[in-house]
């Protein structure tokens, strides 16, 4: 099972480096829960296929349930993106998580 995230605001800069910033916190937070394969989990955030709509640059960040279970990757997002979202995300960069992609924009 997949998890996407896409980051969109309108600058480039501070939306690649919001990408980044939450991946690597879930990097962490994989590896702090004893699992092994945080690289195999999180793959590295980058322009998404569409990469500026209406003037916003969308970088997306995808999830996989690699030997980890589905619902601990949907509580890591929840913790992360919306518990502690404003220390995450600023508040230029928006932040849309689809827990089940059919299309991966």
């Amino acid at each position: 099972k997949l998890i996407q995230i896409t980051f969109s605001g309108i600058h480039e800069q501070q939306v690649a480096a919001t990408a980044n910033k939450v991946a690597l916190g879930m990097r962490y937070m994989i590896e702090n829960n004893q699992f092994q394969n945080a690289s195999e989990t999180v793959m590295e955030p980058g322009p998404a296929l569409m990469g500026k709509v209406e003037g916003r640059y969308r970088y997306t960040l995808l999830l996989r349930s690699a030997g980890i279970s589905f619902s601990f990757l949907k509580r890591m997002v929840k913790y992360l993106l919306v518990d502690k979202k404003n220390l995450q995300v600023p508040e230029t960069v928006t932040a849309i998580i689809d827990s089940n992609p059919q299309f991966l924009l």
